[in-house]
């Protein structure tokens, strides 16, 4: 196989569950929105709509926005004024409009949103002791609160609330209710965020990200995709996914949703199917898996996430160790065990190994990240 044919946009390599990092990196926290990981055991929270929420409508133009201001530790940053009418054409600007002709009506995947005037959303930091490194867990142990927190969004270690909590800090035990083990739950105010602000657009984005979840559509760098409209192409090993791409941001006059179609090509054989039958061929295998395997983008079933394949490494199976946060040592196998209820059948497989894009890099994920075949 050609790695070429599997570089690009919407193509891929299937790979097995399971995505690791080397035994001197400690596995971060991830960030996602309410919906979390796919593995866990968690499901997306719901999302009730404020009474003075955001509308949709057909049609396209202009915005206005009001400044607030975020304080304290885990503020978000990016909260500027907006002016009240962004204009981009200079008032000497040719015009663009036609003096002759026959007008038509154009319609494009752009829809209005209307912000209610004097809506706010309140900012809150979360954190658990101990420190609970998958995503899906938390989504899990936020949405048994639901009763205190009432409606919510979770990004992060922010949670943005509709109602405002009765203390500026709150401590909550909460159980996991697959293991029984306890955890702290602490929640910290740290700000006020107002819905015409550009932290709001932020939250709109948040907000429509969590209503695209509740739709049971499977999660791929961000975008939605759906698995029951997914097309077979068995001759190919191939699977083709429609989905959709969705952005929310402030236009000249209005704030508009885009909504834009995609899709994704995925093979149907796993890593490591391709990994065996390397080992069958004649001449060194390692070699011939390495060509076949760097350059392609592989995609682990537990998390739905992608991820490019920079090397191989033949010297680290799921038997090895790594450190993790608190200091103390484990297994990737045990990782996976414990983290995603993933088992891992072949101890002595070899690692791919994926250098971290610049996204991973800002959030502080520097080193290479492991995955298992």
């Amino acid at each position: 196989m050609d790695p070429a044919g599997n570089r690009g946009r919407g193509r891929g390599v299937r790979g097995a569950a399971g995505a690791g990092v080397r035994p001197d990196w400690k596995p971060p926290s991830s960030t996602g929105n309410g919906g979390g990981d796919a593995a866990g055991g968690a499901s997306a929270p719901a999302v009730v709509a404020p009474r003075n929420g955001t509308t949709g409508g057909a049609g396209g133009g202009g915005g206005d926005g009001r400044a607030h201001q975020q304080v304290g530790r885990g503020a978000v940053r990016a909260a500027r004024y907006l002016p009240e009418v962004v204009v981009t054409r200079a008032a000497n600007a040719p015009s663009k409009q036609g003096a002759r002709g026959k007008q038509i009506v154009l319609k494009a995947n752009y829809f209005r949103l209307t912000r209610a005037e004097n809506m706010c959303v309140f900012q809150y930091r979360i954190d658990f002791e101990p420190v609970i490194e998958n995503v899906g867990l938390i989504c899990a142990l936020i949405k048994t609160q639901a009763p205190v927190l009432g409606p919510y969004i979770f990004e992060g270690t922010m949670l943005f609330l509709y109602n405002k909590l009765r203390s500026e800090e709150l401590e909550l035990q909460v159980r996991d209710s697959r293991t029984e083990n306890l955890y702290k739950m602490r929640i910290r105010h740290v700000g006020t965020v107002d819905m015409q602000s550009t932290m709001g657009l932020m939250i709109l984005n948040l907000m429509q990200r969590q209503a695209m979840n509740s739709l049971e559509l499977l999660v791929m760098n961000r975008h939605h995709f759906d698995p029951k409209a997914k097309i077979a192409i068995p001759q190919y090993n191939l699977e083709l996914y429609p989905g959709y791409i969705t952005s929310i941001r402030q236009h000249e006059k209005d704030v508009l949703l885009c909504v834009e179609i995609t899709h994704r090509v995925l093979r149907t054989d796993t890593v490591y199917k391709m990994l065996n039958d390397q080992r069958n061929q004649p001449g060194s295998y390692q070699e011939n898996f390495k060509r076949t395997i760097i350059g392609s983008i592989v995609m682990c079933t537990y998390n739905s996430k992608s991820y490019k394949i920079t090397d191989v490494d033949f010297n680290t199976t799921p038997s090895s160790s790594f450190s993790k946060r608190d200091g103390g040592s484990i297994t990737f196998a045990q990782y996976f065990k414990d983290t995603y209820n993933v088992t891992i059948r072949d101890p002595n497989q070899p690692m791919l190994v994926s250098t971290p894009t610049m996204r991973m890099q800002r959030s502080g994920i520097t080193t290479p990240i492991l995955l298992v075949p």
